[in-house]
């Protein structure tokens, strides 16, 4: 479902290791990272940062923008 160049936005703040990123934040998924124990994504949000997300995480926190 999720894949590099899709819209996204925050349906809840996150919590990072050094940031918190909050509710409704808009960011494009610009890479994806196939891993064993399971897929994650880094999003470039629109005011510059970067984080990079679980696939869980992203299932429960995020949805697509039109």
């Amino acid at each position: 479902m999720w894949k590099k160049g899709l819209t996204v936005r925050l349906t809840q703040t996150i919590q990072g290791k050094k940031d918190s990123f909050n509710e409704g934040m808009r960011g494009t998924i610009v890479e994806t990272f196939e891993l064993p124990h399971g897929n994650s994504y880094r999003v470039q949000f629109q005011d510059g940062r970067v984080a990079r997300f679980p696939e869980a995480l992203m299932d429960e926190a995020v949805e697509t923008v039109n």
